[in-house]
């Protein structure tokens, strides 16, 4: 089934054609914890929780946004964010665990906060710093040799 088909099927059979297309983790929605909202991203709100099937981590909640009408684009993203985290693997990428509830995307929580966050916040010796960069450098060529943009990494450039 192609990402065209996909769209002209209502949304809640979208969602579990997504589930079986992609081979994703469907997390119950009563396994998580009262969420604790975090920041806003680019596609929807961002929380905080625990998670009964994922017990030893807090998880990032990511909510997308989509409206009552089937937002066309809102899917297209929701569905491209599934299919690029079913692809991805790499201790330097945050881990994604699964999906809930529709479009509840759960994700290793990022203690630190953003990348900028960290670096402001944080007092790095050089060698750390190196670490830190070579890191980021493993995270991206993964990713590049995969094909795929990190668009978000822009937001460090100025740093």
């Amino acid at each position: 089934i192609t990402t065209q088909q996909l769209l002209t099927i209502d949304t809640k059979n979208c969602f579990q054609i997504a589930v079986d297309k992609y081979n994703l983790k469907e997390i119950a929605f009563a396994d998580l914890g009262k969420p604790n909202y975090v920041n806003r991203g680019v596609s929807g709100n961002v929380y905080c929780t625990s998670c009964n099937s994922i017990p030893s981590e807090k998880v990032a909640v990511k909510e997308i946004l989509i409206s009552e009408d089937n937002d066309e684009k809102g899917i297209k993203m929701f569905l491209n964010e599934l299919k690029l985290h079913s692809q991805v693997s790499h201790p330097q990428i945050i881990k994604f665990y699964g999906i809930s509830n529709a479009y509840y995307l759960l994700m290793e929580y990022a203690n630190d906060g953003t990348l900028r966050q960290y670096l402001k916040s944080a007092i790095l010796s050089w060698g750390k710093k190196v670490e830190l960069a070579v890191q980021i450098v493993e995270g991206m060529l993964y990713l590049h040799n995969k094909k795929i943009t990190h668009r978000d990494l822009v937001e460090i450039s100025g740093i």
